[in-house]
């Protein structure tokens, strides 16, 4: 984790890429793009999860979701095995940029915040 000054608040930065397969970002991106629950899975099943580790017990699982209206994108910050926070359930793209911005719970303490990136792997060198 690095940190840096914003204005007054201290900010603690932590960021990790996960690189995916580009076919698989393709199907995960095609189920995100149905309009009702995807082949034989039950609503709230889990299709796919994407875990980082961030250190210190920080992770992070992006997953994707099951429901009747079609599946959706959810993310989801842990810090020792327990949920911190989640955000808006994404509904277009499994790739992308999650932020998790967490407020300082003690006075004096930095802001934390872990970023996220999916992304297709480059293309291998022959």
């Amino acid at each position: 984790m690095t940190e840096e000054e914003v204005g007054v608040t201290r900010l603690t930065v932590s960021e990790n890429t996960l690189r995916l397969d580009a076919s698989h970002l393709a199907t995960f991106n095609a189920w995100l793009a149905e309009s009702c629950a995807v082949g034989d899975a039950g609503r709230d099943e889990v299709l796919h999860t994407a875990s980082t580790d961030f250190g210190s017990g920080w992770e992070a699982d992006i997953k994707i979701v099951n429901s009747e209206d079609g599946p959706y994108v959810d993310a989801v910050l842990f810090h020792n095995g327990s949920e911190v926070m989640c955000l808006e359930p994404e509904f277009e793209q499994f790739d992308g940029q999650y932020i998790f911005d967490v407020a300082p719970s003690i006075p004096g303490m930095a802001r934390l915040r872990f970023t996220l990136n999916i992304a297709a792997d480059a293309a291998k060198e022959e």
